[in-house]
């Protein structure tokens, strides 16, 4: 049985005022056929907090803007709150848009939640949202949530109704959402009515852009295989992906082109550019941006679907080994970013090998790393002292795919 993907939706609030707000509205969204997006599921990251949120904008579908009166954690490079940060992005990249503002007459607010020093920008906020949006006021967390259930009970009721004008539909998910540098992954999914087109896959980074055009196969999923040499060049951070769809005319509407020396994304319908690659390019995010604000506009027919990936310095975590005895059995085990199934050489040898010793401790072996539900995926090597001295010794993992070693010392007693 085919099950629909879960509507990705983004909660965007202040937070430590909002705290119970904020609670109340994921316990309503996990009723409903959501992938909650938001600061609490972030986990650990090694981008900055605002390029972690406004990321997880773009890959949304519905964005839910919740204000109290704070106006916020503030981005130093525009004098803009996070908030309207991820506000300002969401509305660009085509988002559906619910706002939702605390009722300030009829709603007890503690002093400690009203922000002075940032008031006028607040109000200012407020206004803009009230002229582009109908906003919804609430003067409680019970308030707040039915009010969001409301809108979610439409949203879904609605998404049911509507008919569908083209059997040509796109999906895409990425082989992992954090990928180690020099290791290959994965851009896989499924496109209709579109046998002799294919899908184009744009993807972003950090001073980098990479556009192919990939086939799809008669049972209508494709597979662009991003190999090691390819990653081993890709610099460290956040990337954005949009797999775009020509729909029914099979032809794209929005392309990449050659212009001297720089490389221009330009739509055919009013033939708008913006430059992704050379002098007068602007940032990954923007150049996405700007890409779904290309592909949402009426006269484009192309269709999309959008995902990211994080790409990290590879690495080994070797868990501590407790002093072992001679002839004892054990495990050798840690945790890695690098893929499933990538296989690792450990080693285990005497830290220092005196000269003429006819008989010492060595073994080696190979490993497959294996999946972890959550978090970091791992890998575990048995083991016997056999034939062992007491002394220091040293354990070695290795990846040859990636060209590293990585150690771990402990002593036999």
């Amino acid at each position: 049985m085919a099950f629909a993907p879960k509507t990705p939706i983004f909660v965007s609030s202040t937070y430590s005022d909002l705290i119970p707000f904020r609670n109340a509205v994921r316990d309503i969204l996990s009723c409903f056929s959501v992938d909650i997006h938001g600061m609490e599921v972030f986990g650990a990251q090694t981008r900055k907090p605002l390029d972690t949120c406004l990321a997880e904008v773009l890959t949304s579908e519905v964005f839910i803007g919740i204000l109290g009166m704070r106006y916020g954690s503030i981005d130093e490079a525009t004098g803009k709150s996070f908030v309207e940060r991820e506000y300002e992005t969401a509305k660009k990249s085509g988002l559906e848009i619910w706002i939702f503002l605390i009722d300030e007459e009829n709603t007890h607010i503690p002093p400690i939640h009203v922000d002075c020093k940032d008031a006028e920008k607040l109000k200012e906020f407020k206004k803009r949202l009230k002229d582009e949006h109908t906003c919804v006021f609430y003067n409680s967390v019970d308030d707040l949530v039915l009010r969001v259930r409301s809108n979610l009970e439409k949203f879904f009721t609605d998404k049911v109704r509507v008919p569908s004008q083209s059997k040509a539909f796109v999906s895409a998910t990425v082989s992992s959402s954090t990928i180690a540098k020099g290791d290959e992954f994965y851009i896989t999914g499924t496109a209709t009515e579109t046998a002799y087109s294919g899908v184009a896959i744009w993807v972003f980074g950090q001073n980098t852009f990479n556009h192919w055009i990939v086939d799809v196969r008669q049972d209508a999923s494709y597979v662009m295989a991003i190999p090691v040499a390819f990653t081993k060049t890709l610099p460290i951070g956040q990337y954005f992906v949009v797999v775009q769809h020509p729909m029914d005319n099979h032809a794209y509407d929005v392309m990449p082109v050659l212009s001297f020396d720089s490389i221009v994304v330009k739509n055919s319908f009013n033939n708008e550019t913006f430059v992704v690659s050379g002098k007068g390019s602007i940032s990954s995010m923007e150049s996405a941006t700007n890409l779904i604000e290309f592909l949402n506009k009426s006269g484009i027919d192309d269709t999309y679907t959008k995902l990211q990936f994080l790409i990290e310095e590879p690495f080994i975590q070797i868990d501590p080994i407790t002093p072992k005895k001679p002839g004892e059995k054990f495990k050798i085990t840690g945790q890695t970013n690098l893929a499933v199934a990538n296989e690792l050489l450990v080693e285990v040898m005497p830290r220092i090998v005196p000269p003429n010793v006819e008989k010492y401790f060595g073994i080696r072996g190979i490993v497959k790393i294996v999946r972890e539900e959550a978090g970091l995926n791992t890998f575990s090597f048995a083991l016997e002292l056999v034939e062992t001295n007491p002394g220091e010794y040293i354990v070695n993992v290795i990846s040859y795919k990636i060209g590293t070693v990585w150690h771990q010392p402990f002593i036999v007693t």
